[in-house]
């Protein structure tokens, strides 16, 4: 009798390309990782050929007994970070990078200082398996806020880049259903249906 294969398993997946799309703060959360994103999203547009990285970081302080053995280790500070590089220059993208609003007459004030508005983010990646069957893998972000920028490059032959990193926040909304803790993203995985 043939194994039935485990769904959450998806073997080894090649990049083919993908979105990143950005909610105004009641945009409704994805219902999967193929569903179409309602009202609310906008996609972000064209991103260079580096694709977007995600990044988990944690610190731990470790706990010494009497012998000067490890006996605990603890997290002290821990992170999801998304760092992309776009490629159209347009209001988004502008005000992405910029952290203040694009006025009607195209002008934008740059404050420096000014923090950047949080905001839902969807990175979703368009993968294909050895056999060529396509997945999608949505990482949904409820609450995101861009905290770092890069130089823009104003050079001659080069294309121009808002390069941007995206924390992700815990978010009340999504919970491990192991352990109950609050999530800072949701990955969701399916094979494309159409």
């Amino acid at each position: 009798m043939p194994e039935t294969p485990n769904p959450t398993d998806f073997g080894a997946l090649s990049i083919l390309g993908g979105s990143v799309h950005v909610g105004t703060s009641n945009a409704a959360a994805p219902a999967s990782a193929t569903a179409a994103l309602g009202n609310g999203w906008q996609e972000v547009g064209r991103y260079n050929a580096d694709g977007f990285t995600v990044a988990r970081s944690r610190t731990t302080n470790q706990i010494k007994d009497q012998w000067g053995e490890t006996a605990l280790e603890v997290v002290t500070e821990s992170g999801l970070t998304f760092k992309i590089k776009f490629l159209e220059t347009s209001k988004l993208t502008r005000e992405l990078h910029g952290f203040t609003d694009v006025a009607s007459d195209g002008s934008q004030v740059v404050v420096p200082g000014a923090p950047a508005k949080r905001l839902p983010f969807c990175f979703t990646a368009v993968m294909a398996d050895a056999d060529g069957k396509i997945f999608i893998k949505r990482h949904y972000v409820p609450v995101g806020q861009v905290t770092e920028t890069e130089e823009i490059p104003y050079k001659n032959g080069e294309a121009v880049q808002y390069g941007i990193t995206v924390r992700a926040y815990p978010a009340e909304s999504i919970k491990d259903q192991a352990t109950g803790l609050t999530g800072s993203a949701k990955i969701m995985v399916a094979p494309k249906t159409t």
